[in-house]
């Protein structure tokens, strides 16, 4: 991970290279609520990091929403939960993020990706958010999907997440492996 962060550093994508290493415990949920984003909390409070984790998917039948399906990161969320980031690659190939802040009663989008054309049925790829002084990053399989500067920076909980298109079987299935935490401000 230090290599990587190394990596990151020299391409501009993170302003420091120092910072602590975790290994979180790999995480496998399904959700089966059609249109429903649900967290599950990794325990780790942060502001800028640099999360990484071998995914895979599956959903429950063909015919399922794959835009709203997907796996991916909750973060900066507050105390009382009003205010966070939502960072979902979606079973249709694209990377979305919304935000939702104190002064908004509704999730607002922060702009989308596209990675390419995935077998929405069963798959797996590499995932990596990079959030550092108010700037996003996705990146999947090595390839950087979503890049927003100017964000709020917002310190808060680290959550997994996962996107439900469809409410039949186990609906959206997400297996996170592997998964390793640089935290820069630690």
């Amino acid at each position: 991970m230090a290599e990587l962060v190394q990596s990151l550093y020299g391409d501009g994508y993170v302003s420091s290279t120092e910072g602590l290493f975790y290994r979180l415990p790999d995480f496998q949920e399904s959700l089966a609520k059609i249109d429903y984003i649900r967290r599950y909390p990794t325990g780790n409070f942060l502001s800028d990091f640099v999360i990484r984790a071998d995914l895979a998917w599956a959903t429950a039948r063909e015919g399922a929403n794959i835009k709203y399906s997907g796996c991916g990161f909750y973060w900066g969320v507050s105390e009382d939960s009003v205010n966070f980031y939502i960072a979902i690659f979606s079973l249709d190939g694209n990377v979305r993020v919304h935000i939702k802040k104190d002064t908004s009663k509704y999730l607002s989008s922060a702009g989308s990706g596209y990675y390419g054309s995935i077998d929405y049925m069963q798959g797996n790829a590499k995932i990596m958010l990079v959030v550092d002084n108010g700037s996003i990053q996705f990146f999947v399989n090595g390839k950087r999907v979503y890049n927003r500067d100017n964000q709020y920076e917002l310190e808060g909980y680290l959550y997994f997440a996962i996107s439900s298109g469809i409410n039949t079987g186990f609906g959206t299935r997400c297996s996170f492996s592997n998964v390793e935490l640089w935290d820069m401000n630690p």
